[in-house]
């Protein structure tokens, strides 16, 4: 009974203090991270600094809003491990995908890789150097719990979905990620869906989705039904067939998502295929063979041209030596419509040179007739002046007779 009152008092003082101290910040950042204080009911957690119980009643305690690191209020300022979130912001953000790429203590002068306290095999349980399969880097036991992920590299490049040691850093990143499509197999392994039947059928499966939400963009009944939403777990399946998060991965291999996508699959067929005229209508028939059945893209046994994306059967397609009749009825379209337009261009050509002509005709034409004019303006401005010059010379001979009289 003593305990439980001495628990209670302890409660009611931490109460007293919050409400009565000093102002508390509600969230303090430091090295990335978005630390928030944390209520004093529940479980008493484990601080990552100091590697000691967390007493909710009689201690203040905070948690990192972006990557969960949790810490004594007094233990902030000697976090040495930058926030996780910080780097799966980036744009350019890539999962290691490197197995393992150990480079031994000798490249970290025996220190753990992060908060470098002196560590080495031999000298004791406390030094003991323990590596994270993630990174390929040795840590100390206060930055490495030995927690246990799936390491993304191990996957991709094994088909591995067994879970591996890894640090504290790590196993934070990796829980942010992990749901996130960030992985690209068709860039980084392509020869795993050579391997995996399983995988080969998801790829498949999520090809099809991509050509049915074509199909769907144009529906209006599929719009009102929001059909796409059968997808809500997987979203990014409906924008692109290539991307794929870390726990898509093992659930291929080990879980049933491809049976639930399956499922999903042929929700979509139905609608496209029976229930839904409009789409329908956007079916293809084979220009090849005599055979007016409808297909579609996402069908068996059906080719798609890589142009404009005609869709034929396959025996007819290949026997065709995979040429596409709509291409080829583009193309002599095209050239009809080329010569078309050359002829246009060189009558244009010839109407323009002809007003060229004209123009030049006239501008000749009105050159002649302006110096026509001129010419006569000049001969009568010659005339008026040697009228002026022999009325000047009478009058001074005028004046030589009236002076010699006088």
């Amino acid at each position: 009974m003593d305990d439980i009152e001495q628990m209670e008092r302890l409660h009611f003082l931490r109460m007293e203090q919050i409400q009565f101290g000093e102002f508390v910040e509600p969230i303090k950042k430091h090295r990335g991270h978005e630390f928030a204080l944390q209520s004093s009911s529940g479980r008493n957690p484990y601080c990552e600094i100091c590697v000691s119980t967390i007493w909710r009643i009689s201690q203040q305690w905070r948690k990192c809003k972006v990557c969960g690191l949790r810490t004594h209020d007094k233990c902030i300022n000697e976090v040495k491990r930058p926030c996780a979130g910080l780097k799966t912001r980036r744009d350019n953000f890539k999962l290691n995908l490197s197995l393992c790429p150990e480079s031994g203590l000798m490249a970290q002068t025996y220190k753990c890789f992060e908060c470098l306290r002196p560590i080495g095999f031999g000298k004791g349980p406390e030094l003991e150097p323990r590596i994270c399969d993630y990174t390929g880097k040795y840590y100390c036991k206060k930055c490495h719990w030995n927690d246990e992920m799936v390491i993304p590299a191990r996957v991709v490049r094994n088909w591995d979905c067994t879970k591996r040691p890894v640090c504290r850093a790590s196993k934070q990143l990796l829980s942010l990620v992990e749901q996130k499509p960030i992985i690209n197999l068709n860039r980084d392994n392509p020869a795993l869906f050579k391997y995996v039947g399983a995988l080969q059928k998801m790829q498949k499966l999520r090809s099809s989705i991509m050509f049915m939400k074509c199909y769907f963009v144009c529906c209006r009944q599929a719009r009102k039904l929001r059909i796409l939403q059968h997808l809500n777990k997987y979203q990014h399946f409906v924008e692109s067939e290539d991307m794929y998060s870390l726990t898509d991965l093992v659930q291929v291999a080990t879980g049933p998502i491809v049976q639930e996508v399956e499922q999903v699959v042929e929700i979509f067929k139905t609608h496209i295929t029976h229930d839904c005229e409009i789409c329908k209508g956007n079916a293809f028939i084979c220009e090849l063979c005599d055979d007016d059945h409808l297909i579609f893209p996402f069908n068996e046994g059906v080719s798609i041209c890589k142009t404009c994306y005609a869709c034929f059967h396959k025996p007819c397609f290949d026997r065709r030596s995979k040429r596409c009749t709509r291409c080829q009825r583009r193309r002599s379209r095209k050239a009809v419509v080329t010569v078309e337009e050359d002829e246009t261009e060189e009558e244009q050509m010839d109407e323009e040179q002809k007003k060229i002509t004209e123009a030049n005709a006239s501008t000749a034409t009105l050159v002649g007739s302006v110096q026509e004019e001129k010419g006569i303006e000049i001969g009568v401005v010659k005339e008026n002046e040697e009228i002026a010059m022999s009325l000047a010379e009478e009058m001074r001979e005028m004046e030589m007779k009236n002076e010699s009289q006088c």
